[in-house]
């Protein structure tokens, strides 16, 4: 059983590795041909701000927003119950900037959304979250894929805001590398997903289809599969830069990442009738199959991996004991035999994804211009990192499939 398991995920992972490394290379990452006449009239842009006890960040995302090169902007407020300073400093930053705010009881950040959607009157819809910033060009490059009426959505490339300690400079490489990822799926348009940082959508589109969904804590993630399931396509735009502050200790990303694996299980579920549905193209056919694989995936690698390596550490022990701890006995981990009880059916699918890693990660720095440093930072991103986004995983299955109450 074991066996069948390493053979099926190895089959699977290369079969991946090789796709997105063929798109890669002879693809690269497409910048979108664009048509710049959406730019010439100069339609009006709802950006929401729902925001909750955001006082240390607010005003650094307003400030963002207005110093944006795209002046036709209507920027919308929604301070979702603030317990903190919050919502006084929105009212003292709107005496000298032009905003509306809406005081609203704490229920979420999607309802916070959908009410802004019902007073916008925008033609296109943006919502940046309260703890992000935005670049002064981020809107002009977003917009004229609009141009293309199939276009539902388009989302910008989020990037970490100065990371300072090891978890949050780990997570800036996660989202660089995902940055490419997501351009990929864009090129061969099987892009589901937008996101809380100056996602911009078609305003009527959102009210047709009934506006976010509020009763997910992944109400972005949600919305991307629905545009989806109903014909639309979302593009990414990979040089329109947006900020975001990561969580800053294990147990903050712990919480954050369960939460958005049980969305992603939920979701998957929900719109499951996409899975091999020809209808939907490459995302029937390829992506949503990869994106139910994956998850298990990673799971049984990490699982078996570390059985593997716990039994080579216990045989040895057993040796070390048995022939006593003079230095003369001693042939701990000895290279020879450590290379020849070594599973190449298991370790080649990881060495395959390991160098399609790196080389997404080369990629992805020099894209963005950023220079490639902290080499303990990038050994426990690739070496160490997967076993605990393996750890979230299992958590999230165990809560979805246990219906345990759902966290932010």
């Amino acid at each position: 059983m074991i066996t069948a398991i390493i053979w099926f995920a190895s089959f699977v992972m290369l079969f991946m590795t090789t796709f997105w490394f063929s798109i890669l290379l002879f693809n690269g990452i497409k910048q979108e041909k664009t048509n710049l006449n959406i730019l010439l009239n100069y339609p009006l842009v709802t950006i929401a701000i729902p925001c909750y006890n955001e006082e240390k960040k607010i005003i650094n995302t307003l400030n963002s927003i207005f110093l944006l090169n795209y002046k036709n902007i209507e920027v919308i407020v929604a301070d979702d119950g603030s317990k903190d300073n919050t919502l006084n400093l929105v009212k003292n930053f709107s005496k000298t900037h032009s905003l509306t705010i809406i005081s609203l009881n704490h229920k979420g950040k999607a309802h916070a959304l959908n009410k802004t959607l019902e007073i916008s009157k925008g033609e296109f819809f943006s919502n940046v979250d309260a703890d992000s910033e935005v670049q002064p060009e981020t809107l002009s490059l977003l917009l004229p894929h609009f141009s293309d009426e199939s276009i539902a959505a388009t989302v910008p490339f989020m990037q970490i805001k100065n990371p300072k300690k090891i978890i949050s400079k780990i997570q800036k490489i996660e989202y660089l590398i995902a940055g490419v990822i997501r351009s990929l799926m864009s090129s061969i348009e099987t892009l589901h997903l937008t996101h809380g940082v100056m996602t911009v959508y078609r305003t009527s589109l959102l009210k047709k289809l009934g506006g976010f969904d509020e009763l997910t804590l992944t109400d972005d993630f949600e919305m991307g599969m629905r545009l989806i399931y109903h014909g639309y396509k979302i593009k990414m735009e990979a040089k329109a830069a947006v900020f975001t502050h990561p969580p800053l200790t294990f147990k903050a990303l712990w919480r954050q990442r369960v939460r958005w694996f049980r969305g992603y299980i939920r979701h998957h579920i929900q719109y499951s009738k996409m899975f091999l549905n020809q209808r939907y193209g490459m995302m029937g056919k390829f992506q949503f199959p990869i994106n139910i694989l994956y998850p298990l995936i990673i799971i049984a690698l990490t699982s078996l991996t570390l059985i593997t390596l716990f039994k080579t550490l216990r045989i040895k022990l057993m040796e070390l004991f048995s022939l006593g701890f003079s230095a003369l006995n001693i042939n701990f981990l000895g290279v020879k035999e450590t290379l020849l009880s070594l599973d190449y059916k298991l370790i080649f699918p990881i060495v395959v994804m390991l160098i399609l890693g790196i080389y997404i990660f080369y990629i992805s720095h020099i894209l963005n211009k950023e220079k490639i440093k902290s080499p303990f930072v990038i050994f426990i991103f690739f070496v160490i990192y997967p076993y605990i986004i393996a750890s979230h995983w299992v958590s999230a299955f165990i809560n979805e499939t246990g219906n345990l109450k759902k966290k932010w």
